[in-house]
Protein backbone atom coordinates (compact mmCIF):
# COMPACT_ATOMS: atom_id res chain seq x y z
CA UNK A 1 0.00 0.00 0.00
CA UNK A 2 1.35 3.43 -0.92
CA UNK A 3 1.94 5.89 1.90
CA UNK A 4 -1.02 8.22 2.36
CA UNK A 5 -0.99 11.40 4.42
CA UNK A 6 -3.36 13.95 5.75
CA UNK A 7 -2.91 16.64 8.41
CA UNK A 8 -3.98 17.06 12.01
CA UNK A 9 -6.09 20.08 11.08
CA UNK A 10 -8.04 18.21 8.41
CA UNK A 11 -8.83 15.38 10.84
CA UNK A 12 -9.89 17.91 13.46
CA UNK A 13 -12.14 19.68 10.93
CA UNK A 14 -14.02 16.44 10.20
CA UNK A 15 -14.46 15.68 13.92
CA UNK A 16 -15.60 19.21 14.72
CA UNK A 17 -18.06 19.41 11.80
CA UNK A 18 -19.64 16.08 12.73
CA UNK A 19 -20.18 17.09 16.34
CA UNK A 20 -21.42 20.63 15.71
CA UNK A 21 -23.71 19.65 12.80
CA UNK A 22 -25.16 16.38 14.09
CA UNK A 23 -24.29 16.21 17.78
CA UNK A 24 -22.53 12.90 17.10
CA UNK A 25 -18.83 12.23 17.52
CA UNK A 26 -16.68 10.42 14.99
CA UNK A 27 -13.63 8.37 15.83
CA UNK A 28 -10.14 8.97 14.46
CA UNK A 29 -10.60 5.85 12.31
CA UNK A 30 -13.92 7.16 10.95
CA UNK A 31 -12.22 10.37 9.82
CA UNK A 32 -9.34 8.51 8.17
CA UNK A 33 -11.67 6.15 6.29
CA UNK A 34 -13.83 9.08 5.16
CA UNK A 35 -10.76 10.78 3.67
CA UNK A 36 -9.65 7.51 2.03
CA UNK A 37 -13.02 6.93 0.37
CA UNK A 38 -12.99 10.48 -0.99
CA UNK A 39 -9.38 10.09 -2.23
CA UNK A 40 -8.68 13.15 -0.11
CA UNK A 41 -5.04 12.59 0.80
CA UNK A 42 -1.52 13.15 -0.48
CA UNK A 43 1.20 10.58 -1.14
CA UNK A 44 4.15 12.84 -0.37
CA UNK A 45 4.63 13.59 3.32
CA UNK A 46 4.00 17.31 3.95
CA UNK A 47 6.95 19.11 5.51
CA UNK A 48 6.85 21.59 8.35
CA UNK A 49 8.81 24.87 8.38
CA UNK A 50 12.56 24.50 8.68
CA UNK A 51 12.89 26.66 11.81
CA UNK A 52 14.60 24.69 14.56
CA UNK A 53 12.73 26.23 17.47
CA UNK A 54 9.10 27.16 17.97
CA UNK A 55 9.46 28.89 21.34
CA UNK A 56 9.19 32.33 19.73
CA UNK A 57 5.75 31.59 18.24
CA UNK A 58 2.54 33.01 19.66
CA UNK A 59 -0.10 30.49 20.76
CA UNK A 60 -2.15 31.17 17.61
CA UNK A 61 0.89 30.63 15.35
CA UNK A 62 1.70 27.49 17.32
CA UNK A 63 -1.83 26.16 16.81
CA UNK A 64 -1.58 26.80 13.06
CA UNK A 65 1.55 24.69 12.90
CA UNK A 66 -0.06 21.97 15.04
CA UNK A 67 -2.85 21.78 12.47
CA UNK A 68 -0.29 21.26 9.70
CA UNK A 69 1.41 18.28 11.37
CA UNK A 70 1.33 15.39 8.86
CA UNK A 71 -0.51 12.20 9.81
CA UNK A 72 0.06 8.84 8.15
CA UNK A 73 -3.24 7.17 7.27
CA UNK A 74 -1.73 3.73 6.65
CA UNK A 75 -1.65 2.52 10.25
CA UNK A 76 -5.40 2.95 10.61
CA UNK A 77 -6.20 1.55 7.16
CA UNK A 78 -4.09 -1.52 7.86
CA UNK A 79 -5.59 -1.93 11.36
CA UNK A 80 -9.15 -0.70 10.87
CA UNK A 81 -10.29 -1.76 14.32
CA UNK A 82 -7.51 0.20 16.03
CA UNK A 83 -9.94 2.78 17.43
CA UNK A 84 -12.01 0.00 19.03
CA UNK A 85 -9.11 -1.51 20.94
CA UNK A 86 -9.35 -1.22 24.74
CA UNK A 87 -5.62 -1.92 24.99
CA UNK A 88 -3.22 -0.18 22.59
CA UNK A 89 0.21 -1.63 21.88
CA UNK A 90 3.30 0.51 21.40
CA UNK A 91 4.13 -1.46 18.24
CA UNK A 92 1.11 0.18 16.57
CA UNK A 93 1.40 3.70 18.01
CA UNK A 94 5.19 3.94 17.91
CA UNK A 95 6.81 3.07 14.60
CA UNK A 96 10.08 1.14 14.57
CA UNK A 97 12.32 4.24 14.52
CA UNK A 98 10.30 6.17 17.10
CA UNK A 99 10.84 6.06 20.85
CA UNK A 100 8.50 9.00 21.37
CA UNK A 101 5.37 10.10 19.52
CA UNK A 102 3.96 13.58 20.15
CA UNK A 103 0.71 14.91 18.76
CA UNK A 104 -2.22 17.20 19.49
CA UNK A 105 -5.08 15.31 21.12
CA UNK A 106 -8.21 15.67 18.98
CA UNK A 107 -11.20 17.61 20.30
CA UNK A 108 -14.74 16.25 19.82
CA UNK A 109 -13.38 12.76 19.19
CA UNK A 110 -15.39 9.58 19.79
CA UNK A 111 -12.87 7.86 22.01
CA UNK A 112 -13.29 5.40 24.83
CA UNK A 113 -11.51 4.39 28.01
CA UNK A 114 -8.41 2.39 27.15
CA UNK A 115 -5.01 1.31 28.42
CA UNK A 116 -1.68 0.72 26.75
CA UNK A 117 1.71 -0.86 27.36
CA UNK A 118 3.66 2.41 27.07
CA UNK A 119 3.88 5.57 29.16
CA UNK A 120 1.75 8.55 28.15
CA UNK A 121 1.96 12.19 29.17
CA UNK A 122 -0.88 14.67 28.69
CA UNK A 123 -0.18 18.38 28.92
CA UNK A 124 -2.98 20.98 28.88
CA UNK A 125 -1.40 23.69 26.74
CA UNK A 126 -4.59 25.76 26.64
CA UNK A 127 -8.08 25.49 28.12
CA UNK A 128 -9.11 22.33 29.97
CA UNK A 129 -10.32 18.77 29.45
CA UNK A 130 -12.06 15.96 31.27
CA UNK A 131 -9.75 13.25 32.56
CA UNK A 132 -11.28 9.82 33.10
CA UNK A 133 -9.11 7.44 35.10
CA UNK A 134 -10.46 4.12 36.29
CA UNK A 135 -13.42 5.17 38.48
CA UNK A 136 -12.26 8.77 38.81
CA UNK A 137 -13.41 11.78 36.79
CA UNK A 138 -11.71 15.15 37.12
CA UNK A 139 -10.97 18.28 35.10
CA UNK A 140 -7.41 18.97 33.98
CA UNK A 141 -6.76 22.69 33.85
CA UNK A 142 -4.39 24.75 31.72
CA UNK A 143 -0.76 24.11 32.66
CA UNK A 144 -1.35 20.72 34.30
CA UNK A 145 0.74 17.76 33.21
CA UNK A 146 -0.21 14.13 33.83
CA UNK A 147 2.04 11.06 33.50
CA UNK A 148 0.01 7.86 33.11
CA UNK A 149 1.52 4.50 33.97
CA UNK A 150 1.09 1.53 31.60
CA UNK A 151 -2.01 -0.70 31.98
CA UNK A 152 -4.04 2.17 33.52
CA UNK A 153 -7.56 2.65 32.09
CA UNK A 154 -8.05 6.28 31.10
CA UNK A 155 -9.46 8.71 28.56
CA UNK A 156 -9.17 12.41 27.72
CA UNK A 157 -12.27 14.33 26.58
CA UNK A 158 -12.02 17.86 25.13
CA UNK A 159 -15.48 18.87 23.90
CA UNK A 160 -14.69 22.48 23.03
CA UNK A 161 -12.86 24.27 20.24
CA UNK A 162 -10.46 26.32 22.36
CA UNK A 163 -8.57 23.69 24.32
CA UNK A 164 -5.18 22.39 23.17
CA UNK A 165 -4.13 19.09 24.74
CA UNK A 166 -0.72 17.64 23.89
CA UNK A 167 -0.21 13.87 24.06
CA UNK A 168 3.27 12.34 24.43
CA UNK A 169 3.63 8.56 24.07
CA UNK A 170 6.93 7.11 25.30
CA UNK A 171 8.06 3.55 24.69
CA UNK A 172 8.36 1.71 28.02
CA UNK A 173 11.92 0.56 27.33
CA UNK A 174 12.87 4.16 26.53
CA UNK A 175 11.30 5.37 29.76
CA UNK A 176 13.17 2.64 31.65
CA UNK A 177 16.54 3.45 30.10
CA UNK A 178 16.34 7.23 29.78
CA UNK A 179 14.09 8.59 32.52
CA UNK A 180 14.30 5.87 35.16
CA UNK A 181 17.84 6.95 36.19
CA UNK A 182 16.44 10.39 37.05
CA UNK A 183 14.32 8.74 39.74
CA UNK A 184 17.26 7.99 42.01
CA UNK A 185 16.88 6.64 45.53
CA UNK A 186 18.82 9.56 46.96
CA UNK A 187 15.91 11.87 46.17
CA UNK A 188 13.20 10.25 48.25
CA UNK A 189 10.37 11.98 46.43
CA UNK A 190 11.71 10.79 43.08
CA UNK A 191 12.03 7.30 44.51
CA UNK A 192 8.39 7.48 45.53
CA UNK A 193 7.44 8.60 42.00
CA UNK A 194 9.29 5.60 40.65
CA UNK A 195 7.38 3.32 43.02
CA UNK A 196 4.06 4.80 41.87
CA UNK A 197 4.80 4.52 38.15
CA UNK A 198 6.17 0.97 38.36
CA UNK A 199 3.60 -0.48 40.74
CA UNK A 200 2.22 -3.44 38.80
CA UNK A 201 -0.51 -4.14 41.35
CA UNK A 202 -2.55 -0.98 40.82
CA UNK A 203 -3.02 1.63 38.06
CA UNK A 204 -1.70 5.10 38.70
CA UNK A 205 -0.76 8.50 37.40
CA UNK A 206 1.31 11.46 38.53
CA UNK A 207 -0.25 14.91 38.12
CA UNK A 208 1.88 18.06 38.30
CA UNK A 209 0.60 21.64 38.49
CA UNK A 210 3.15 23.65 36.49
CA UNK A 211 1.43 27.02 37.00
CA UNK A 212 1.30 27.34 33.22
CA UNK A 213 5.02 28.12 33.27
CA UNK A 214 6.80 29.52 30.25
CA UNK A 215 9.66 27.03 30.51
CA UNK A 216 7.36 24.00 30.21
CA UNK A 217 5.50 25.54 27.25
CA UNK A 218 8.79 26.22 25.44
CA UNK A 219 10.01 22.65 26.03
CA UNK A 220 6.70 21.21 24.78
CA UNK A 221 6.80 23.34 21.61
CA UNK A 222 10.34 22.27 20.78
CA UNK A 223 9.61 18.62 21.56
CA UNK A 224 6.73 18.68 19.07
CA UNK A 225 8.71 20.25 16.22
CA UNK A 226 11.67 17.94 16.81
CA UNK A 227 9.44 14.87 16.88
CA UNK A 228 8.02 15.84 13.48
CA UNK A 229 11.34 16.21 11.71
CA UNK A 230 12.38 13.37 9.44
CA UNK A 231 16.15 13.15 9.57
CA UNK A 232 18.84 11.12 11.33
CA UNK A 233 18.67 13.16 14.50
CA UNK A 234 15.01 13.69 15.34
CA UNK A 235 14.58 10.62 17.58
CA UNK A 236 17.62 11.33 19.78
CA UNK A 237 16.70 15.01 19.93
CA UNK A 238 13.11 14.11 20.87
CA UNK A 239 14.42 11.97 23.74
CA UNK A 240 16.66 14.86 24.83
CA UNK A 241 13.75 17.32 24.91
CA UNK A 242 11.62 14.80 26.81
CA UNK A 243 14.50 14.35 29.25
CA UNK A 244 14.64 18.12 29.79
CA UNK A 245 10.87 18.17 30.28
CA UNK A 246 10.95 15.42 32.88
CA UNK A 247 13.95 16.90 34.70
CA UNK A 248 12.30 20.33 34.81
CA UNK A 249 9.11 18.85 36.26
CA UNK A 250 11.03 17.00 38.99
CA UNK A 251 13.20 20.01 39.76
CA UNK A 252 10.54 22.72 39.89
CA UNK A 253 7.12 21.16 40.40
CA UNK A 254 7.53 18.12 42.66
CA UNK A 255 5.74 19.91 45.49
CA UNK A 256 2.57 20.17 43.37
CA UNK A 257 2.25 16.39 42.94
CA UNK A 258 -1.05 14.55 43.05
CA UNK A 259 -1.63 10.91 42.24
CA UNK A 260 -4.28 8.22 42.20
CA UNK A 261 -3.84 5.39 44.65
CA UNK A 262 -6.77 4.27 46.69
CA UNK A 263 -4.58 2.51 49.26
CA UNK A 264 -2.25 5.41 50.02
CA UNK A 265 -4.21 8.65 49.97
CA UNK A 266 -3.02 11.96 48.55
CA UNK A 267 -1.36 13.08 51.81
CA UNK A 268 1.39 10.49 51.55
CA UNK A 269 3.36 12.54 49.03
CA UNK A 270 3.43 15.35 51.62
CA UNK A 271 4.82 12.91 54.18
CA UNK A 272 7.53 11.89 51.71
CA UNK A 273 8.43 15.53 51.08
CA UNK A 274 8.59 16.22 54.80
CA UNK A 275 10.92 13.26 55.39
CA UNK A 276 13.13 14.38 52.49
CA UNK A 277 13.45 17.89 53.91
CA UNK A 278 13.86 16.97 57.59
CA UNK A 279 15.45 13.51 57.78
CA UNK A 280 18.63 14.74 59.51
CA UNK A 281 16.74 15.52 62.73
CA UNK A 282 13.49 13.61 62.24
CA UNK A 283 12.04 10.96 64.54
CA UNK A 284 9.04 8.71 63.98
CA UNK A 285 7.38 10.36 66.98
CA UNK A 286 7.78 13.91 65.60
CA UNK A 287 6.65 12.82 62.12
CA UNK A 288 3.55 11.10 63.52
CA UNK A 289 2.71 14.15 65.62
CA UNK A 290 3.11 16.53 62.67
CA UNK A 291 0.75 14.52 60.43
CA UNK A 292 -1.61 13.36 63.22
CA UNK A 293 -0.97 9.66 62.73
CA UNK A 294 -0.19 7.03 65.33
CA UNK A 295 3.45 5.91 65.19
CA UNK A 296 2.42 2.32 64.51
CA UNK A 297 0.15 3.24 61.57
CA UNK A 298 2.72 5.63 60.07
CA UNK A 299 5.45 2.99 60.36
CA UNK A 300 3.27 0.47 58.50
CA UNK A 301 2.37 3.05 55.84
CA UNK A 302 6.02 3.85 55.14
CA UNK A 303 7.07 0.19 55.05
CA UNK A 304 4.21 -0.69 52.72
CA UNK A 305 4.78 2.10 50.19
CA UNK A 306 8.54 2.67 50.35
CA UNK A 307 9.57 -0.90 51.16
CA UNK A 308 11.82 0.15 54.08
CA UNK A 309 11.49 0.55 57.82
CA UNK A 310 11.48 4.17 58.94
CA UNK A 311 14.86 3.88 60.70
CA UNK A 312 16.42 2.16 57.68
CA UNK A 313 15.04 4.87 55.42
CA UNK A 314 16.61 7.65 57.51
CA UNK A 315 19.93 5.80 57.70
CA UNK A 316 20.01 5.34 53.91
CA UNK A 317 19.37 9.04 53.33
CA UNK A 318 22.05 10.07 55.83
CA UNK A 319 24.59 7.63 54.38
CA UNK A 320 23.97 8.89 50.84
CA UNK A 321 24.58 12.43 52.09
CA UNK A 322 27.73 11.39 53.93
CA UNK A 323 29.09 9.71 50.82
CA UNK A 324 28.57 12.90 48.80
CA UNK A 325 30.39 14.94 51.45
CA UNK A 326 33.33 12.52 51.45
CA UNK A 327 33.55 12.50 47.66
CA UNK A 328 33.09 16.20 46.98
CA UNK A 329 34.33 18.15 50.02
CA UNK A 330 37.34 18.39 52.34
CA UNK A 331 35.19 18.54 55.47
CA UNK A 332 36.48 16.61 58.46
CA UNK A 333 34.76 13.38 59.49
CA UNK A 334 33.47 15.17 62.59
CA UNK A 335 31.91 17.97 60.51
CA UNK A 336 30.36 15.46 58.11
CA UNK A 337 28.94 13.54 61.05
CA UNK A 338 27.26 16.69 62.31
CA UNK A 339 26.07 17.69 58.82
CA UNK A 340 24.15 14.44 58.30
CA UNK A 341 22.55 14.45 61.75
CA UNK A 342 24.79 12.39 64.05
CA UNK A 343 25.78 13.62 67.52
CA UNK A 344 28.53 11.01 67.89
CA UNK A 345 31.39 10.60 65.43
CA UNK A 346 31.91 7.03 66.66
CA UNK A 347 28.27 6.13 66.00
CA UNK A 348 28.46 7.73 62.56
CA UNK A 349 31.67 5.87 61.66
CA UNK A 350 30.26 2.50 62.80
CA UNK A 351 27.07 3.05 60.83
CA UNK A 352 28.98 4.14 57.71
CA UNK A 353 31.25 1.08 57.84
CA UNK A 354 28.28 -1.24 58.30
CA UNK A 355 26.54 0.41 55.34
CA UNK A 356 29.44 0.61 52.85
CA UNK A 357 32.00 -1.88 54.20
CA UNK A 358 34.62 0.83 54.79
CA UNK A 359 35.15 3.44 57.46
CA UNK A 360 34.68 7.06 56.31
CA UNK A 361 38.47 7.56 56.30
CA UNK A 362 39.05 4.40 54.23
CA UNK A 363 36.26 5.33 51.81
CA UNK A 364 37.78 8.78 51.20
CA UNK A 365 41.25 7.33 50.55
CA UNK A 366 39.89 4.81 48.05
CA UNK A 367 38.36 7.50 45.82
Amino acid sequence: MIEMYTSSGIIQSILTKSYLNTGKKKSFGDAIIELYKKNSYVTIKPSLPEESFWNCLSDDEFLDLLNNIPISMNTVLENRDITKFSELKEAIILRERNDIFVNKHFNYINDHTHSHDYFEIYYVFKGNCEFQFEKEHRTLEEGELCIIAPTSLHNIIADNSDSIIISIAIRKSTFDNTFFPLLSQKDLLSYFFKTILYDKTSPNYLLFHTQNSTDIRIIIKNLIIENNKDDLYYNNCSISWANILFSTILRNYSKTIQFNNYAIGSEFSLIIQYIQNNYKTLTLSSLAEYFHYSEAHLSILIKKNIGLKFTTLLTNLKMEDAKEYLLNTDLSIEKISEAVGYNSVEHFSRTFKKHYGYSPQQFRKLQ
